[in-house]
């Protein structure tokens, strides 16, 4: 259940660097996503091991969310958040990234 754990928040948080970029624009729709995978991550968090440590600042950016819900007013449109080629191949980068550094196989120097 830990290992489930730790490769769901990794994924939420990848999702939630994807959701930044709507959250820059102040769409509502990137507000809903990233409410609701901070909602998935706080008991992610703390099925790995009760880690509150890690659950306390996604609790914090959920209350945060909530506070300054009035400023995401945009409606989502086609153009508004548009995925193009630099910033899939940036987020691509940071995944494999990711990949990288969390693997059991890499051996510090």
């Amino acid at each position: 259940m830990v290992k489930v754990s730790n490769l769901l928040t990794s994924l939420l948080g990848v999702l939630l660097i994807v959701v930044a970029r709507g959250l820059l624009l102040r769409l509502q729709a990137a507000w809903r996503a990233a409410l609701t995978i901070g909602c998935v991550a706080i008991p992610a968090s703390l099925i790995k091991e009760l880690n509150w440590e890690d659950a306390l600042p996604v609790l914090a950016t959920v209350a945060l969310l909530l506070v300054f819900r009035p400023l995401f007013t945009k409606q989502s449109t086609q153009t508004a958040f548009r995925i193009d080629a630099p910033w899939a191949v940036s987020v691509a980068g940071l995944v494999m990234g990711l990949a990288w550094i969390g693997s059991d196989d890499v051996t510090a120097p």
